[in-house]
């Protein structure tokens, strides 16, 4: 989902942005270049909203039916279900990479690409712009609130029961954990959905007023108000493959533990060359000294500076790569533990 999201943001947001420049043309404005552009950039919103709906329905899944749970909530499953939510992306798309006609041909070269307003007027082409309207965005809109309905119906029905069951064994005035999580979850529920809803209603409207009134869409005219409206709707909708990604990432703690992962990481790197430095200095410029107690004696005095948790991390690792160093530093691995010096002992590890 997450990687679907990127691709929304590339095509629909970086791709679109360059291509729109009025400055220079770009290969970006070629005809068959646009045609495949938009392609992707169809197909990748496609893949984005019905991600997000087979992770709602994982998510209902999971819930609500523990039978179920076992045999669907698989890598295998899911590999099976993204692949063929791409395919099926693409073959939804494929009607609009057949229609779009160049919008104008300089020394016979076909230049940018559109959608001719006669193509609505027929009735293959307005069939395909209501199916079109209607997988994206009413279904999805329609399955990710039911799906959310139902388990949140679901998690209050089993707080009652836990509830219940906690008043009669008299531990009702203790606070429930289960409770909490379970409430956490129709939070991210409601926002879920009430995000997803509101950032396509521009777009939704914008597609069903094709089928009704006399406007069309990707037209050139920006003081028109409904290309306005249209705009504004592309924007909101790129905006939804942001914040949906969002939503779900930072709600998982194991999400926020790689993230808190990831912005430590450069100072622990730091911390080991600042390591790995402290030890070649001492090796080669001073032999004979106690590498271990001075080590763990800079480490202690820079914990307050560095924290505490990359100190000890940094300093269960060696820079040499084995346990052994630290046992028996490289200026005194030769002697037997009865001659190591007192500094070296296993108190000083």
């Amino acid at each position: 989902m997450a990687a679907a999201d990127l691709m929304v943001l590339i095509f629909e947001v970086i791709l679109s942005e360059i291509a729109a420049d009025n400055s220079s043309h770009t290969f970006l404005n070629l005809y068959h270049i646009c045609k495949l552009r938009i392609l992707f950039n169809c197909t990748s919103i496609d893949c984005s909203v019905w991600l997000t709906v087979t992770f709602t329905f994982d998510r209902f899944i999971t819930i609500c039916n523990q039978n179920l749970r076992a045999k669907y909530c698989t890598e295998k499953t899911a590999a099976v279900v993204i692949i063929v939510t791409c395919i099926l992306s693409i073959t939804q798309n494929v009607p609009v990479y057949i229609y779009l006609a160049p919008l104008y041909i300089i020394d016979n070269v076909a230049w940018y690409c559109w959608v001719p307003s006669d193509v609505y007027t027929t009735p293959i082409g307005a069939a395909v712009a209501l199916i079109e309207t209607i997988l994206t965005p009413v279904v999805p809109i329609l399955l990710i609130i039911l799906l959310n309905a139902l388990t949140i119906k679901h998690i209050i029905h089993a707080n009652r029961v836990r509830s219940a069951l906690r008043r009669d064994n008299k531990a009702g005035c203790a606070a429930d954990q289960e409770v909490e999580n379970r409430r956490k979850s129709i939070i991210l529920l409601l926002a879920i959905s009430g995000n997803f809803v509101l950032l396509w209603m521009v777009n939704f409207v914008c597609f069903m007023s094709v089928n009704f009134l006399d406007v069309h869409l990707l037209g050139s005219d920006y003081n028109d108000p409904f290309t306005i409206a249209e705009l504004s709707g592309y924007m909101l909708r790129a905006l939804s493959a942001c914040t949906n990604t969002f939503i779900y990432g930072v709600s998982q703690k194991k999400f926020r533990e790689e993230f808190k992962y990831v912005i430590k990481s450069p100072f622990i790197l730091l911390f080991k060359s600042i390591k790995r430095l402290f030890y070649f200095v001492l090796l080669h410029l001073t032999p004979g000294v106690n590498t271990v107690g001075s080590w763990k004696q800079f480490t202690l005095s820079t914990n307050s500076v560095v924290g505490t948790s990359w100190g000890s991390c940094a300093h269960d690792i060696n820079p040499r790569g084995d346990r052994e160093t630290l046992r028996h530093p490289p200026s005194i691995r030769g002697q037997s533990r009865k001659e190591e010096p007192a500094g070296a002992s296993s108190t000083g590890r």
